[in-house]
């Protein structure tokens, strides 16, 4: 178990719950099930499974976990489905976040993702980055975008800082819908869209129809692309490295209302980290 390639934090639940370590009651079992505890039915699971089904059925342990006590102490139920599409998406971004090299071979992938530096569009196409961020202390979370031309001079920033609770991945499919929408507002062309989650990015190239909030805000980015077929927008996945800036004013707008920047108006101290962008 400790050799699975998931989180340090999905191991230490397993080994807490196979040892009878979490602070739980004692669950009565219906007579008709065949494992008496938690431990026999992962150890049995465990020896049939193959490496890829090890690894999600830990993170689905974990995930449930994650729900129960969002259950108890938040009172916010969760659906089947977005467990276990919490549980895929923890593991992508933590597997991403760990392989310094990233695999094009990824599913959805191709040899444009993974930059891992900002570079600067060409010709006439513009590029917007897009990045989200989750603020539990305060109960809210924002989403921001930054638009810059092919000499990475500023067009146009926003953000947006909302109440409530949300998953990371919600958040980060709703700022890329905001860029899609400021395209189609502004009727924009040639616009290469980057943002650094690469479940949105996967979900949103994929056919498969997601029965979750975070599908239907996909599906939304969908059906704006489809209105932006003919304008040449793309979307691209690439590194935290390569989206610091928009990354830089989701964390800001924890901090400062909803805004809007342009080249006319945008404070010093921000242009200095666009600056970094080009070096």
């Amino acid at each position: 178990m400790w050799n699975l390639r998931v989180p340090p934090k999905v191991k230490h639940l397993v080994w807490r719950a196979a040892t009878e370590c979490l602070p739980t009651k004692i669950g009565v079992l219906d007579t008709s099930d065949q494992y008496g505890s938690f431990v026999e039915w992962f150890s049995n699971e465990f020896d049939i499974w193959d490496s890829d089904k090890r690894n999600m059925g830990a993170m689905i342990c974990w995930s449930i976990w994650r729900c129960r006590n969002e259950l108890v102490w938040n009172q916010r139920g969760m659906e089947v489905i977005d467990v276990v599409e919490s549980a895929k998406v923890v593991l992508n971004q933590w597997r991403c976040a760990q392989d310094n090299s990233f695999d094009h071979n990824l599913g959805l992938m191709n040899s444009t993702d993974g930059d891992e530096h900002w570079v600067c569009p060409t010709g006439e196409t513009i590029k917007v980055n897009s990045d989200a961020a989750i603020f539990e202390t305060s109960n809210c979370f924002s989403y921001a975008f930054v638009a810059r031309d092919a000499e990475g001079r500023l067009i146009e920033a926003r953000s947006r800082c909302c109440p409530g609770q949300v998953n990371p991945e919600d958040a980060e499919a709703m700022g890329i819908r905001e860029v899609l929408s400021w395209i189609k507002e502004q009727g924009r062309e040639a616009v290469t869209v980057e943002t650094d989650c690469i479940v949105a990015v996967q979900a949103i190239r994929s056919d498969c129809l997601l029965l979750s909030y975070f599908g239907r805000i996909i599906q939304e980015c969908k059906k704006l692309l489809v209105d932006l077929k003919e304008k040449r927008v793309t979307i691209k996945f690439v590194k935290r490295s390569a989206n610091h800036i928009a990354h830089y004013l989701a964390k800001l707008s924890s901090s400062i209302a909803d805004l809007i920047w342009r080249v006319s108006d945008f404070p010093p101290e921000f242009s200095h980290v666009l600056a970094n962008d080009l070096i």
